[in-house]
């Protein structure tokens, strides 16, 4: 599942972006009218611009202004006065696609009351937006050169795109020192009213102005006031030919008629176009970063080209797109340096030209994503629209030309017609959303916005990454929107974009590795079709030399001797040591063989190895490698093959030749298999058999080899010892370690040797086995020494009897010695004073250690600190070593110090001191701080602080806080926050039921339970806010093992006994409440259970109801129980009772399975009905089995359904009712997960804020719940809908329960006819309310306020509509439940509205508590009005179910075993209830024998002529005419049945009249009571011969209507005269109908064709049908 839904989430993805499309459609938006723009207001208003803010998701338009001609009828002050002087910046959202705000530029006036700035130019030539500044600025053109007064003046208006507030007007004219650009007076500064385009580079604006003496500004608008920061003329020289002489002159020329520019993003240098209509068009390219003047610009050429429409800049290919042409256009491709280009590589034509009848493409967008050109057709009536170009070849794909037009109706008839759209031409390309959005310019008059879906990558490119690559060389494209794929095997392409692939040519291949071009076959193979994907091998035996082979006959055969592989392109012959078989395989020369020869065709060729030798391998190429036999071993046959041939020499024994072993000489040894004998090493001595080398004893060695055992090894020396046995020379023998001795010789270990005592030693090179000898004065040594040491410095020695200069004495304390080797104490000085030693044997002076920093000494010889003494209060020493109290100095101001003080201490902050030889600082006093150590003086607090406690600062007074941006203290919010004294932004105090999303914010939210949220600071994670148990975004998460009950976690129980039994058994009732309605949604008759409607009408109730308490409304908490647990009968859940606590499923565990549920569902019951029905099955067959004649099994089948029948009517019933019934839940938790909200900076779901956004898993169930939508929650009730809406005219026929509608009997019957579809506005009133609960959730109080609207629509419908039968009593029932629940409904959701406007935790009054009392009890007496009318109508249907099986056991002469318990008497009295023919009453409320008769003969009379009816119904060819009869056909039925209630009605009435007279019998005469017997009697016979007349007069009419038809039928043939016989049906036994003539003949005929027959008097006969 998990696998699925990753896929469906990246198909979703995949299909986000535009660049896959492969189909382009047009949508329209209207522009919305306000006091500038309008269709009825003159001038028009169009737009000049559109621009996108690179940093937000808007595009912003710019009005412009339509403007009158220029000639002669136009006078110049109406040119001047004809625009309002008006410009509107409308702000549109590309997200929503809709417009959100707007910025009216001009006079504040009533007409025009939020307009801001002045008065100004509103003819828009150009536009831009800053991206630094966030500035939009707009060019306006006095192209009248209008005075100022007009305020028209040609200028540049800026506004602020973060305020959307005008900022300031800036007339061009205005500028100081501007260049007047001309030769002549009457031209100066004319250029300045005309400026024509600007483009922006390098953080400065570029102006380009027309006319004939114009030139180029650079400013710079970021400033506060726009400045002119530089001006250029360019001026060109120019050969012209005088036409007079002939002669030609170079003269200056002026570069004028700027109506161009555009900025080149990758070189980075700007374009002006000059085109004044009738020369050459020129480019002026000029470097922004350079200084503008000519030497830094360039002149280009546009050959050919004049009246530029338009010139785009394509990134991707390096090309530069010029559009031009005056009556229509023609379409130019340039590089970067300006070479023209041609069309595609195989054409040679430079220019695309455009049909004529587009006209002039005003302006054309750049896809560089896709490769396409969208050109816009603008101004030809019937072809404006937008049309793609294929940049590749530059062509022109015409059936992408869309046309811009909308259908309109004339307000005086119903004609419609088309209304195209011309002028949108003011473009913007939306890549993020893939549109093309066209605006109108000032000539429309229709303000619509044009919504173009861009296409996706055009042929020849393919997606990757967000981005259409050109495919490479070996891929390709054929479609829109594609991916570049490898050619297939057999296909190569050598081209980039390609949109196909070549087939391989006979002789070459593609395998699909190499996909570029096609390879030849190579040697030893061939290919003989086109397309091949590989070749085929020549043969094992067979070889070919030719490249790129199409033929097998190239493969021949090897030379005898030579063998080749498949697909060789020579053959060899075997390697060295093996023979050729057959010419295809290579054998080796068998073991024990080998060969040095090429070319051997047997293995009997090969040679044997000689004695001596073997080999073990195949096919070895030469006698040397055979191998020897192993070391010791002989041979004794010639080719052996392995080495088990070879024999082992014995002990003693060696190998002399590979065939010879011989006896080892004496003084040598051998082992088993040896080689060679070995001579006894040095320290051995061979036995007496040559086996085995003896070593010597420890203490001994020997130096020579090859000695027996009748020599002896040698003795080490005195002093020397050895401990190996063996030893080979006298180095063996070691010398007793130095420190130690011995005398006596052969020494077998080290622990023989003696150590020399303390005082004494033995040095390296002294005799170990003399004595030790004495140290020298001054020296010492211990045990074992090998040589006596010099006492350190510190140390002296002594010679006296206790020492013996075993070790060296310490100098005492206070004293040292800096000489190693001496030997008196007078050697150890004194300590100076100031100074101190406590170290025994001090080596140095340095030992002697100085007085510390704020300590003197005047003692010498110290020896502990305690001898320095402190230098007092107020006073510092910070040198060591002070031998005097006047070196310690006195502390500065700002300071103090204590006793012994190093240094003087700065006053800490807080305090201050401004006395020298302080021994203290004081506290800074009230209103003053010091935040520095070593004050002289406090400062005093800023306002709104106080000092803290330790006076070191100032922190803001209480309720305020720190401002870190402000640097300053501002005031709390009060109302979310408690700022105690000194309140930063991250102490700040949250109040109870309020929530921030982190410490250094103060945006609060308001909780949605004020007893999840504590308040407090945030203390390491807004987890510290929340009240225990609760966690996460606004508190509204609960901890695990705790679970949330009206929106308060609570710790689950220890014991989860209860709760998981009430999780298990609620499931279980549903369950059989489930099956209930399913066996009981089914109708065996004409009538349906009057219980099964309780129940369904209470589940609608409840779930409804429901529905509220997912409201977030403050519902008190007995209301919202209330609400709790009518959710357990509403609808199948997930949780109930804190399965949290039981369960612990996630959010997403819950999801799935509410996603899954309908499935399951499904699989659960077709599982359980095919069971049923194959039970059904052999019961059936078992009853069968009991019956004698054939012809009674036969009966019975055609009353019983087969086995597919059954099982499909029993699967649309459960299916049905199951679905249906869970839509509402399952529908509701799709939708949740659809609905976030931002809380700090992460979006999370609405419905549980423990789950966060748009991330991957929940995007993953985000695609799963949009499919889940459209298969379940609108595929169900579509699908049901069309399953009614089939049989609507048939749905209450209920001829069968097994065909027709009767299986989805649960959606319409109780039903009028006419309202066969209620059911689905009732789920449409379900779902208008899971769309309210669901995304108003964050408003509760429109929630509860449409609602309400909702269920008061609902009640006016049910009032309007009166949907349910009003004769059945199933009808009758659900009609009464249905109001009252409605009614019930529409009081708790108006209640609501007032509990809506609370807030959680508020204090409930006496009003409250009546409101509380009333929803409690309206909604209580509604349940307990179910629960009542659902209790007796279960009694009802029990006792009637009870009934029928009772006479089934007591018609077989049986009896239940219940029933044997009870007497005999009380046993006859059920047997006689059970028996008693029970009073059929077809569901209506029937209350004599004569009201059954009326509806009996109606049921019957019915179902007779029922199937004979919609048989031949069926059979007419025409579906919409068999439909109209139908549908006349239920009509009439209705009619009829509303008929025999009315006569049960008027029947009524007078038997209620009759009635009455009798009661009134005893109160009056019997004249008076003869007397009302007689009126009586008279109003029942005028009844009598009312209905006796009327039934008359409809016989007639009916009987006229036939007479009619039949004269209508006769009257167009000649042969109506001669009707003669009729068929009729006849009641007979044989079940045939009888034809009575006037001839008296008698024709039988089947009833399955009933037909009459018109008989001519020639005897032929016409044959009709009845209908």
């Amino acid at each position: 599942m998990l696998y699925f839904l990753w896929l469906m989430l990246f198909f979703n993805m995949c299909n986000s972006s535009y660049l896959t499309s492969n189909k382009s459609n047009v949508s329209y938006i209207d522009i919305p009218e306000d006091e500038l723009i309008s269709r009825t207001k003159w001038p028009r208003i169009g737009f000049g611009c559109a621009l996108k803010s690179p940093n937000s998701n808007h595009l912003y338009y710019v009005t412009s202004s339509q403007t009158m001609g220029t000639g002669y009828y136009y006078d110049k002050v109406q040119q001047c006065q004809y625009s309002k002087k008006y410009v509107e910046i409308l702000k549109y959202n590309l997200e929503n696609n809709i417009f959100e705000d707007k910025l009216l530029i001009g006079q504040q006036t009533a007409e025009y009351p939020l307009a801001q700035g002045n008065l100004g130019n509103d003819n828009i030539v150009s536009c831009g937006i800053d991206e630094n500044s966030n500035i939009l600025y707009y060019i306006g053109n006095n192209k009248y050169d209008c005075e100022t007064s007009y305020n028209f003046d040609s200028g540049l208006v800026r506004v602020n795109l973060q305020t959307m507030s005008f900022i300031d007007r800036t007339n061009f004219r205005n500028f100081p020192g501007v260049e007047k650009f001309s030769r002549h007076h009457y031209y100066d500064y004319k250029y300045i009213q005309i400026p024509t385009t600007s483009v922006l580079s390098d953080n400065y604006l570029w102006i380009g102005f027309g006319g004939y003496y114009t030139g180029i500004w650079k400013l710079d608008i970021t400033k506060p006031l726009v400045q002119l920061v530089d001006q250029f003329q360019y001026i060109y020289e120019r050969e012209i030919e005088n036409p007079m002489t002939g002669d030609t002159q170079i003269v200056d020329v002026y570069f004028s008629e700027i109506k161009k520019s555009f900025k080149n993003v990758e070189t980075g240098l700007l374009y002006f176009l000059q085109d004044n209509g009738y020369g050459d068009s020129l480019l002026l390219e000029i470097n922004s970063s350079l200084p503008l003047i000519t030497n830094n610009t360039r002149l280009i050429t546009l050959d050919g080209i004049t009246r530029v429409s338009d010139i785009e800049v394509d990134t991707f290919l390096k090309k530069i797109y010029v559009v031009a042409g005056a009556l229509t256009s023609e379409i130019y491709q340039y590089n970067y340096d300006f070479d023209r280009l041609p069309l595609s590589e195989n054409c040679n034509i430079d220019f695309l030209k455009v049909p004529t009848e587009w006209g002039v493409i005003t302006n054309i967008e750049v896809d560089v994503n896709t490769g396409y050109i969208y050109a816009i057709i603008s101004t030809r009536y019937d072809n404006s629209g937008v049309v793609k170009i294929n940049a590749k070849d530059m062509e022109i794909e015409m059936d992408s030309h869309q046309i811009f037009s909308i259908k309109e109706q004339y307000s005086n008839n119903n004609y419609i017609y088309t209304r195209y759209l011309n002028n949108l031409n003011i473009s913007f390309m939306d890549f993020n959303h893939g549109k093309l959005i066209l605006a109108p310019n000032s000539l429309n008059y229709y303000m619509k916005l044009a919504l173009v879906d861009l296409i996706g990558c055009s042929p020849g490119r393919g997606i990757k990454d967000d981005f259409c690559e050109i495919c490479e060389i070996g891929k390709y494209s054929g479609s829109h929107g594609g991916f570049c794929e490898h050619c297939n095997p057999g296909y190569s392409s050598d081209k980039l974009q390609s949109t196909f692939c070549t087939k391989c040519m006979p002789g070459k291949y593609s395998s699909g590795l190499n996909t570029v071009y096609c390879d030849d076959c190579p040697k030893g193979y061939y290919s003989k079709m086109e397309g091949s994907d590989n070749c085929y091998y020549c043969l094992k035996g067979k070889y070919s030399t030719i490249d790129g082979s199409d033929t097998i006959e190239d493969c021949l055969e090897c030379e005898a001797g030579k063998i080749s592989v498949d697909g060789s392109d020579e053959c060899d012959f075997c390697e060295i040591g093996k023979w050729a078989r057959k010419r295809i395989s290579c054998r080796d020369c068998p073991k024990g063989r080998y060969s040095y020869s090429l070319g051997l065709v047997s293995g009997d060729e090969c040679f044997k190895c000689p004695i001596g030798k073997y080999t073990d391998e195949l096919g070895i190429i030469n006698e040397n490698d055979c191998k020897d036999c192993s070391e010791g071993h002989i041979g004794l046959v010639e080719g052996a093959s392995s080495n088990d041939s070879c024999i082992k020499c014995d002990r003693g024994k060696y190998r002399e030749d590979l065939d010879i072993c011989k006896e080892c000489e004496p003084g040598q040894i051998s082992g088993p298999g040896s080689e060679e004998c070995e001579e006894c090493p040095e320290g051995k001595l061979s036995d007496m058999y040559g086996i085995e080398c003896i070593s010597c004893e420890m203490g001994r060695y020997n130096n020579l080899r090859g000695l027996t055992y009748n020599d002896v090894c040698k003795e080490c020396k005195k002093g020397k010892y050895s401990n190996i046995t063996g030893a080979v020379d006298e180095n063996a023998c070691k010398d007793c370690p130095i420190g130690k001795y011995n005398v006596e010789t052969v020494l077998t270990s080290i622990d023989l040797c003696k150590s020399c005592d303390s005082g004494k030693y033995r040095g390296e090179n002294d005799d170990p086995g003399d004595d030790c000898k004495i140290c020298d004065n001054g020296k010492y040594s211990v045990k074992d020494s090998y040589e006596c040491k010099l006492c350190p410095s510190g140390k002296y020695s002594s010679d006296d009897k206790d020492n013996k200069f075993s070790y060296c004495v310490d100098c005492p304390l206070g004293r040292y010695n800096e000489i190693s080797g001496q030997h008196s104490i007078d050697v150890c000085k004194y300590c100076l004073s100031g100074k101190w030693s406590s170290i025994l044997s001090s080596k140095y002076e340095e030992d002697c250690i100085d007085c510390p920093v704020g300590f003197y000494s005047e003692t010498e010889g110290a020896s502990s600190l305690d001898t320095c003494l402190n230098c007092p209060e107020g006073t510092f020493n910070d040198d060591t070593g002070i031998d005097n109290l006047n070196n310690c100095k006195k502390c500065s101001a700002g300071m103090f110090s204590g006793e012994g003080a190093a240094i003087c201490s700065y006053c800490e902050e807080g305090k201050y001191s401004s006395n020298i030889g302080s021994n203290l600082c004081l506290p800074c006093s009230k209103g003053r701080y010091s935040n520095e150590t070593g004050t002289i003086l406090c400062n005093e607090c800023p306002p709104n602080t106080e000092q803290n406690s330790e006076k070191t600062k100032c922190e803001c007074s209480s309720g305020f806080f720190y401002d870190k941006e402000k640097k300053e203290c501002v005031e709390c919010d009060a109302i979310s926050f408690i700022c105690p004294k000194g309140t930063v932004i991250e102490t700040m105090v949250l109040k109870k039921n309020y929530w921030r999303a982190s410490n250094d914010t103060t945006l609060t939210y308001k909780c949605k339970n004020i007893y999840s949220c504590n308040g407090g600071i945030i203390n390491g994670s807004t987890d510290s806010l929340c009240y225990p148990g609760h966690m996460g975004p606004l508190c509204d998460v609960c901890k695990k093992g705790w679970a949330k009950n009206d929106g308060v976690c609570f710790e689950c129980p220890e014991n989860t006994t209860t709760t998981m039994s009430l999780t298990i058994l609620i499931p279980i009732i549903c369950i059989f409440l489930v099956m209930f309605l399913i066996k009981t949604a089914n109708p065996s008759t004409n009538k349906k259970e009057e219980v099964n409607g309780v129940v369904k009408i209470f589940m609608n109730y409840a779930q409804v109801f429901s529905l509220a308490s997912s409201f977030q409304i403050n519902w008190p908490s007995i209301v919202r129980y209330f609400f709790e647990r009518a959710k357990e009968f509403s609808s199948p859940r997930v949780s109930f009772y804190s399965s949290d606590c039981t369960i612990g499923w996630s959010y997403y565990d819950k999801l799935l399975i509410y996603l899954i549920m309908p499935l399951f569902y499904i699989f659960v019951v077709t599982v359980m009905i095919f069971i049923v029905t194959v039970l059904f099955c052999r019961n059936k067959k078992r009853h069968m089995k009991k019956m004698d004649s054939v012809e009674e099994k036969e009966n019975y089948k055609k009353t019983q359904p087969g086995f597919c029948k059954f099982f499909i009517a029993w699967e649309k019933t459960a299916i049905v009712v199951g679905t249906f019934l869970s839509w509402p839940t399952v529908v509701q938790k799709i939708l949740e997960v659809m609905n976030c909200e931002k809380i700090g900076d992460k979006y999370y779901l609405v419905k549980d804020l423990s789950v966060e956004c748009y991330t991957y898993k929940h995007n993953t169930f985000l695609v799963a719940s949009y499919i889940g939508l459209i298969v379940y929650g609108i595929g169900i009730p579509l699908l049901g809908f069309r399953l009614l809406y089939n049989y609507r005219y048939r749905l209450f026929d209920l001829s069968d329960r097994y065909n027709g509608s009767t299986p989805l009997s649960f959606l319409f019957l109780g039903y009028r006819e006419k309202r066969w579809y209620y059911e689905f506005i009732i789920m449409g009133k379900k779902a208008s309310l899971i769309i309210i609960s669901v995304f108003l959730r964050s408003h509760p109080r429109y929630q509860i306020i449409a609602a309400s609207l909702m269920v008061q629509i609902s009640f006016f419908l049910h009032v309007f509509l009166r949907p349910y039968d009003t004769i059945t009593n199933y009808g009758m029932i659900c009609n009464k439940l249905e109001s009252i629940s409605l009614l019930s409904l529409v009081a708790t959701l108006s209640t609501g509205l007032f509990f809506g406007t609370i807030e959680s935790g508020y204090e409930l009054g006496t009003f409250e508590d009546f409101l509380i009392i009333f929803v409690l009890l309206c909604n209580g007496i509604i349940s307990m009005y179910f629960f009542y009318y659902f209790i007796s109508l279960a009694i009802k249907s029990v006792k009637s179910h009870l009934r029928d099986y009772l006479k089934i056991y007591y018609s077989k002469d049986k009896q239940m075993l219940c029933c044997k318990c009870f007497n005999k008497e009380t046993q006859d009295k059920i047997k006689k209830w059970a028996m008693e023919i029970e009073f059929e009453n077809y569901g209506v409320d029937i209350k004599n024998s004569a009201e059954k008769e009326i509806f009996t003969n109606y049921f019957k009379e019915k179902k007779s002529k029922l199937d004979i009816l919609n048989e031949n119904i069926d059979r007419i060819p025409q579906r919409r005419l068999s439909i109209k009869m139908d549908k006349i056909r239920s009509k009439i039925e209705v009619m009829e049945k509303q008929r025999c209630w009315q006569t049960v009605l008027n029947n009524r009435l007078y038997n209620e009249l009759k009635e009455m007279i009798q009661r009134e019998n005893l109160k009056v005469t019997d004249i008076e009571f003869k007397q009302l017997k007689r009126i009586v009697n008279t109003h029942m016979n005028y009844g009598i011969e009312y209905n006796e007349k009327m039934n008359a007069l409809l016989a007639n009419r009916l009987n006229s209507m036939i007479e009619n038809t039949d004269s209508s039928v006769s009257s167009n043939s000649p042969k109506s005269s001669v009707l003669s016989n009729i068929a009729v049906v006849d009641n007979n036994d044989n079940n045939e109908c009888k034809t009575e003539t006037s001839e008296e003949s008698v024709e039988y005929i089947s009833p399955e064709n009933i037909k009459f027959f018109i008989e001519e008097k020639d005897g032929s006969r016409e044959e009709v049908v009845i209908v």
